[in-house]
């Protein structure tokens, strides 16, 4: 009887510090403005990072979740996380162009998703700069562990299973696995 209360203690502690992050969140969106837009509370685990620099946007519809030590930045892009979606802890997203998650999105654990790749143009290779392109995530789609979309990915409620490295566009009710990515069975 004392362990289910102390659990049940515990749990609505957990609760509540969701919660005050997920609150916190929302007031730095209304104290910073433009570069963080809240449309409902969105749950948020540990130490999750929000930056915005450049005049970068990101924008949370309802009920999106955020998993502990999540790094959610838009450098000079705009970054649009849709509803029901769910990031997973250690997830890294960076848009310096932009990143569009859909609907009802599972993106799993210590996925990156990239905006950019180093360009090899030139020499020394440090001034050769970057190239970016657009990432959209239609929604309904699955990210698995550990894996990586680049540049210009367009994900069509898909799936890219555990450590895959995806560079090209994933159609609709397919499965990609690998490095780099190739197409297994539809689902």
């Amino acid at each position: 009887m004392i362990q289910l209360i102390g659990r049940e203690y515990l749990s609505a502690i957990r609760n509540s510090q969701c919660y005050i992050r997920s609150f916190f969140l929302l007031l730095k969106s209304y104290w910073f403005k433009d570069g963080v837009v809240c449309n409902s509370l969105p749950a948020s685990g540990c130490n999750v990072y929000i930056s915005f620099t450049n005049d970068g946007c990101i924008t949370f519809e309802k009920n999106v979740s955020l998993g502990s030590n999540a790094e959610v930045i838009a450098q000079s892009g705009n970054l649009i996380i849709g509803e029901n979606s769910h990031l997973g802890d250690g997830v890294i997203i960076v848009a310096k162009n932009s990143i569009s998650i859909g609907l009802d999105a599972v993106i799993a654990e210590y996925v990156v998703v990239k905006y950019q790749n180093n360009g090899l143009e030139k020499d020394p290779i440090s001034s050769s700069g970057f190239i970016s392109l657009p990432v959209m995530i239609k929604g309904n789609d699955w990210l698995g562990l550990k894996s990586i979309v680049l540049k210009g990915v367009h994900i069509g409620q898909g799936v890219v299973a555990a450590y895959t490295l995806d560079n090209e566009h994933v159609r609709a009710r397919s499965i990609v696995a690998g490095v780099p990515a190739r197409q297994v069975p539809n689902r």
